[in-house]
């Protein structure tokens, strides 16, 4: 009876928590945009889904300083202690997932539907009327589930003064190897509330 009844006490806890998030500015990062000459980009992930860029570098570019040359998103300086030690909370999450990283990009269609998804992201800017490079992947690996997820690296070219999206998209999960790939999109309409549109880019083949 006494573990039905701790059992039941997880069940409720995991359940009645959320993926709601909190917004940080990076004052630093919004300082270097100028709408005349650069555009910003919000890349959405998670502990499973991955993401770098290679602000200003074409594929080629990108290909030759290899990874060690990507700008990670996501990297976490949190300092505070896990109750009992735990580096993660009972849905896999640390304090620092909980958080967008913003530099001023309005809200959108995505960032609404997104708003207690467990999908958090960071805003940067990237160089206008040139390529940058974006790496994205997924993978989980654990007791129940092993998947992972390597999507070609996309380039885009972004229009200066205007606002993007890439998201990651798992189209089937499976054990093992999954199908996915990164969908981009740029922010458009004079709503408080940004509508999405489909763009041209390009596919890095490596």
């Amino acid at each position: 009876m006494r573990l039905k009844f701790s059992v039941l006490l997880v069940a409720l806890f995991v359940q009645g928590c959320s993926y709601n998030k909190v917004s940080v500015k990076d004052e630093v990062e919004a300082g270097k945009y100028d709408p005349v000459s650069m555009a910003r980009v919000r890349v959405f992930s998670s502990p499973e889904s991955v993401a770098s860029y290679y602000p200003g570098l074409s594929c080629a570019e990108a290909k030759r300083v290899g990874f060690k040359g990507a700008k990670p998103l996501r990297v976490h300086e949190n300092k505070e202690r896990y109750i009992l030690g735990r580096k993660a909370d009972l849905l896999g999450m640390k304090v620092e997932d909980y958080r967008n990283t913003t530099i001023g990009m309005p809200i959108s269609e995505t960032t609404q539907e997104l708003e207690k998804d467990r999908l958090a992201y960071n805003e940067v800017v990237v160089p206008a009327d040139v390529s940058s490079v974006f790496s994205m992947f997924y993978s989980v690996n654990d007791q129940n589930v092993r998947a992972y997820c390597y999507p070609p690296n996309v380039s885009i070219s972004p229009r200066a003064g205007a606002d993007y999206e890439l998201r990651l998209i798992l189209d089937q999960k499976s054990f093992g190897r999954s199908s996915c790939h990164v969908s981009v999109k740029e922010l458009i309409g004079k709503e408080s509330v940004k509508k999405v549109s489909d763009i041209n880019f390009d596919v890095c083949d490596w």
